[in-house]
């Protein structure tokens, strides 16, 4: 086999796109791989301007520096890796990395280019969550920006580095023995899966985080890698938010008050004890149910277009307030209640709380206060004919006959 015949060879079998140019910036060689990584065949390619493989407002740029290589033969990149972007032929732009050189034939000028789409390693490096590769014996292979600014550590301190670093000591025996387990085709119960784990950060504090682990073999050899998500604050706000439920659930279980909430279309997803013993339900039983269900049914078209207008935006004149109402309870009779509606939003979605009084016993108080002037009134006026009809025609008798008058 002739070298030319080894070299195009390679440049078939390469992954990276290898184009030439000549001296009038056009494509005189193209490969397998450019076509793959640009779009273009190779015979829609060749004897167009290398220019077609940037964005257009690069272009100009490009040309300059053409003519001017041409003209001088000097050029400050050749044999430097360029982080450029790439323009495909369907109009995408994607990260590319080109690797230039230039050389004269017969006394014409010609360039060469070795580029590589490195789409993948940005999306890695710009990844929020840190991406880590190793060998099958747990030594680093890759380690991107997310991983330094998660854990601390440099791809540089990673890369060889044991996997075991950022690992806390008191697992690091179980996870050498996962490895050894996954190494020779063991039990993989956590590949594939996202398990909650602690990580060891540079500075020696632990920290929460999720991982989903994967592993796959090429050449023979097994390798393992790692999507790392630093779950510090969600965990520091679930354990929040837990605090604050136990907190609400106290304040709800040991109010005196009933306590019901409900979604935007007005069914219960909450009930405390105290709205079970007034209203007659219990917490099982009203889950799920409209709040029709205490309100009388005579009441419930007004409570339902209610509903809808809050739940629509609209005039909500009595959140905020207390209202009087009559409520139904489970057994059927009405009793009138105190009610204090309010609202929030969560998710985009709407809900309502009501904190709700039994004002049974006030209403009774309400009932004999105004009742009992209107009896001290007749028992007045009562007395006052005693007085004016006495002694004869006295119907209640207010004078006996051991009265002064009698013994007279």
């Amino acid at each position: 086999m002739q070298s030319g015949d080894i070299l195009q060879a390679i440049i078939n079998s390469s992954s990276d796109a290898i184009v030439t140019g000549d001296s009038d910036g056009l494509i005189i060689t193209w490969n397998p791989a450019a076509e793959r990584i640009f779009g273009h065949s190779a015979e829609t390619a060749i004897g167009k301007p290398l220019s077609i493989l940037m964005p257009e407002r690069f272009r100009a740029a490009h040309d300059a520096r053409i003519a001017r290589v041409v003209k001088t033969g000097k050029t400050k990149v050749v044999g430097q890796v360029l982080a450029l972007t790439g323009f495909h032929a369907s109009g995408r732009e994607f990260p590319i990395e080109l690797t230039l050189s230039t050389w004269e034939m017969d006394g014409e000028r010609f360039f060469g280019g070795i580029i590589r789409d490195v789409t993948e390693r940005a999306e890695m490096q710009s990844a929020n969550d840190a991406i880590v590769c190793a060998y099958v014996d747990g030594r680093v292979i890759v380690w991107n920006a997310a991983a330094e600014r998660i854990l601390g550590y440099s791809a540089e301190e990673m890369t060889g580095a044991s996997l075991t670093t950022f690992i806390p000591e008191r697992f690091r025996t179980m996870h050498e023995a996962g490895i050894a387990r996954v190494a020779s085709g063991g039990d993989r119960h956590v590949i594939g899966k996202t398990v909650e784990l602690s990580a060891l950060h540079k500075d020696g504090q632990e920290m929460p985080i999720e991982l989903s682990l994967s592993t796959w073999e090429t050449g023979g050899e097994r390798f393992f890698s790692g999507i790392i998500r630093d779950v510090t604050e969600r965990k520091a706000l679930m354990d929040n938010l837990s605090l604050s439920e136990e907190r609400m659930r106290a304040v709800m279980d040991s109010a005196t008050d009933a306590i019901i909430c409900a979604d935007e279309e007005g069914r219960i997803i909450l009930c405390n004890p105290a709205a079970e013993a007034m209203l007659g339900y219990t917490a099982e039983k009203v889950m799920g149910q409209p709040l029709t269900l205490i309100i009388p049914k005579r009441y419930r078209k007004g409570h339902e277009a209610g509903i809808e207008r809050i739940r629509n935006d609209g005039e909500r004149h009595v959140i905020g307030h207390a209202v009087e109402l009559q409520a139904l309870h489970a057994k059927g009779h009405e009793f009138p209640i105190e009610l204090s509606l309010g609202t929030w939003t969560s998710g985009g979605k709407r809900y309502l709380s009501g904190i709700i009084r039994d004002i049974t016993l006030r209403k009774d108080a309400e009932a004999k206060i105004i009742v009992a002037p209107k009896r001290l009134t007749t028992r007045t006026v009562s007395l006052r004919h005693c007085r004016s009809s006495w002694p004869n025609t006295c119907p209640n008798r207010c004078m006996t006959r051991s009265s002064p008058v009698n013994a007279m």
